[in-house]
């Protein structure tokens, strides 16, 4: 006989909605902790961000981030698990690219900062679904319980 988790049935459910023919969802996030790759230490960290995610058939068709520059829906994936998209900046004359995986099961964020193509930062944090976060455009939200 197993014993454990092993044997015990589970249903995974994801806090963030899925979206089937399309809609959007609405997150709100807030880091947690930073690691800098280059001195390998990990230190407490503040700061929150939003962002909406446009879906048509499991596709990203849009995406609206509140912290500035933009992300590309073309290279973004999505799973039953996770959604992930690439993002760029540019400050003082240097191209910042950054990336976002957003878990869909735990609402855990990891964001991944670039200098050229060094991985530099990784910010950790948690999200959770908010109430539509951006009023220009059509758009339609989706169910606050799960993505």
């Amino acid at each position: 006989m197993r014993k454990g988790l092993a044997a015990a049935p589970f249903l995974l459910l994801a806090i963030f909605p899925t979206v089937g023919s399309g809609g959007t969802v609405s997150l709100t996030c807030s880091y947690d902790q930073t690691f800098d790759v280059k001195t390998r230490v990990t230190a407490p960290t503040t700061g929150e961000f939003s962002v909406e995610i446009q879906f048509i058939e499991e596709q990203v068709t849009g995406i609206k981030l509140n912290q500035g520059g933009w992300c590309n829906k073309h290279d973004a994936f999505v799973s039953e698990m996770e959604i992930s998209f690439p993002c760029a900046i540019d400050l003082a004359g240097q191209r910042l690219t950054f990336s976002f995986t957003f878990n869909r099961l735990n609402g855990a964020v990891e964001q991944r900062f670039f200098i050229g193509s060094k991985l530099r930062l990784i910010r950790y944090g948690t999200c959770i679904v908010a109430e539509r976060l951006f009023q220009d455009g059509p758009s339609e939200v989706v169910s606050s319980r799960g993505l």
